[in-house]
């Protein structure tokens, strides 16, 4: 895994971000830093089964404050694509991006729903194109 230890350690030096972040702010238990400081100890792999990592709401706040441009989003989402890899994501997301490259979106829209809201029926779905492409990015199970 691709992680910068250098832009981490800064990271946790700073937490400049850290009462701005939501889940930091409302979400008992959840704390980034703890699992950075982790990381630089070389135990990462406790995170990569952690229910944690999939609280952060990926919101951008930490990004569009981060000094250096390597935000706790950068490192969590990384933490997420490790943790789908070896089939430890919850079940929901797993479901979720089996979903997303059969039918090219997160879930079937409902056309009795539709159709009670006088919507017209949907455009081709674009499932299609992202089967090509998870398939060529080797994401396919």
């Amino acid at each position: 895994m691709d992680l910068d230890l250098v832009a981490i350690k800064r990271c946790v030096e700073c937490r400049g971000c850290e009462h701005d972040c939501p889940s930091f702010k409302y979400i008992d238990g959840y704390n980034p830093t703890v699992v950075s400081k982790d990381i630089l100890n070389g135990d990462i792999d406790k995170w990569i089964s952690s229910k944690m990592i999939w609280q952060c709401l990926e919101c951008h706040t930490c990004s569009e404050m981060c000094p250096q441009s390597y935000s706790w989003e950068t490192v969590f989402t990384k933490l997420k694509a490790e943790a789908i890899k070896r089939g430890l994501a919850p079940k929901s997301v797993l479901k979720g991006g089996s979903v997303l490259t059969k039918i090219g979106k997160l879930m079937e829209p409902r056309v009795s729903a539709r159709e009670k809201l006088g919507l017209p029926p949907l455009p081709l779905d674009g499932a299609e194109d992202i089967r090509k492409i998870t398939e060529s990015l080797g994401l396919t199970q």
